[in-house]
């Protein structure tokens, strides 16, 4: 089962409803914390429930996190760096001929 379908399937079970924005939200706010106590701050939309903070805690461990922008910058150049030896292997495999 996918991310999405599972927390919705679990608002469901705590709030009798779901929401594709809602299920955007929890996800969006799961993927912004650090820890599983700032995620609890953030979601006081829940019930205050043990079956709430399972799901809480589930919900932490399962959601990927954002890397920080100093992986984004340096599998950038990374990224850049590969693209670089790849035009210039190209470089070196094909000539341009002239013609007269």
């Amino acid at each position: 089962m996918d991310l999405r379908s599972w927390v919705s399937d679990n608002v469901m079970k705590l709030l009798g409803m779901s929401e594709r924005i809602f299920v955007d939200y929890i996800i969006a706010e799961a993927q912004s914390c650090n820890t599983r106590e700032s995620l609890r701050e953030k979601l006081t939309e829940l019930p205050q429930t043990a079956e709430a903070q399972r799901f809480i805690d589930n919900l932490f461990d399962r959601v990927p996190r954002k890397k920080s922008q100093k992986d984004e910058t340096y599998l950038k150049r990374k990224r850049e760096e590969q693209e670089a030896k790849e035009a210039l292997a190209k470089s070196k495999s094909y000539k341009l001929i002239l013609d007269d």
